[in-house]
């Protein structure tokens, strides 16, 4: 049995629940046996009270005696690596900085999911020396992997898997109006704003159209009537479920550098569940359109409309595409077949 220690970010990353978490029963039935280490503090989040009116002179050194303890609290779990055969190493130990890494037990398998080089001023020279750290560099994207094969040799392309044990198709399609959903975070809300003409315009000729959002912040989208936007909390409890209630799920995305890096996951959710998909062609959103017939790819507000009206005047459509979305997801990138892979990288450094 291979021992593996994952050092994550935290208890609440969407990351560490579905690159690492969600795999380690079915890497344990593969011989890999994983115990997750991961912080106190979220790496993420920010000083517990509002600096905004606070000089910058001011602000720096609570700032930095914050992130401090932030990294300090990583130390007791950098120590046990060394009882391990591998460390995985989800991201960096503290975002955009390049900090406690040597200290972490070789092997290392270092994974990401997003273009994490772009998250700030530096944030490239310290990825690209993890990278350089790491025994195996595991990319969710082909995007990904292109970026880090400049400082790794051995780059794997390892897409985030979804748990289609959990995500599966509602029985019940016999509704008769259409529910357009999106889930995300309210960082990511801007991209579902940037659509609103289109879905006005859209709302404007079909009244029995809805929209579902599931986040942790309400929408904000004053072009769509109030009594058509139906706003579900975020909980890992009903994210399963508020998908299910989706007739189309939609990912709506600018391109450019980061989000060429993002690893179509909200994509795979929907198709998870059997529900069509209408989303930017953006980085692997594009591979996955490309790959089967199971929605369609929407670059202006004439291409969201225009998708939109056909999976609305086309119910079997809509369920057919459902259903290859489904099939391609079982086959390609549910927990099982991700696993296997995640297994077939780690066996191969032991």
């Amino acid at each position: 049995m291979i021992q593996v220690a994952a050092l994550t970010q935290g208890r609440f990353i969407p990351a560490a629940r579905f690159r690492v978490r969600q795999n380690i029963s079915k890497l344990k039935e593969l011989g890999i046996n994983v115990s997750e280490y991961f912080p106190e503090i979220d790496v993420y989040k920010g000083v517990p009270f509002n600096l905004d009116r606070w000089p910058r002179l001011a602000r720096f050194p609570i700032v930095a005696a914050w992130q401090g303890l932030k990294i300090g609290l990583r130390i007791p779990d950098i120590y046990p690596t060394r009882k391990y055969h591998i460390t995985w190493l989800q991201r960096e130990l503290l975002p955009g900085y390049f900090t406690l890494e040597r200290m972490v037990a070789s092997p290392i398998v270092f994974d990401v999911d997003d273009a994490i080089w772009l998250t700030k001023k530096g944030a490239a020279a310290s990825v690209s020396k993890i990278a350089s750290l790491a025994t195996t560099v595991i990319a969710g994207n082909r995007y990904i992997a292109e970026w880090f094969s400049t400082y790794s040799d051995n780059v794997v392309i390892i897409p985030t898997a979804v748990d289609v044990s959990r995500f599966f198709p509602v029985e019940d399609v016999s509704k008769s109006d259409l529910t357009i959903g999106w889930i995300g975070t309210k960082g990511n809300m801007p991209y579902l704003e940037e659509i609103s003409p289109a879905l006005k315009a859209f709302f404007k000729r079909y009244n029995d159209v809805n929209l579902l959002v599931v986040s942790d912040s309400p929408p904000k989208l004053p072009a769509i009537p109030e009594n058509r936007i139906r706003y579900i909390p975020w909980s890992e409890s009903v994210e399963v479920e508020a998908i299910r209630k989706m007739d189309v799920g939609i990912m709506p995305l600018p391109d450019n550098e980061w989000t060429r890096g993002k690893c179509s996951f909200k994509m795979l959710q929907y198709m998870a569940c059997g529900i069509p998909v209408v989303v930017a062609p953006v980085g692997m959103n594009s591979d996955l359109i490309g790959e089967d017939n199971v929605g369609f790819g929407a670059s202006s507000p004439d291409e969201w409309f225009g998708a939109l009206e056909f999976l609305y005047q086309n119910r079997m459509v809509r369920q057919e595409m459902g259903m290859r979305g489904r099939d391609m997801v079982v086959r390609n990138y549910s927990t099982e077949v991700v696993s296997g892979k995640i297994a077939e990288a780690f066996k191969s450094i032991g």
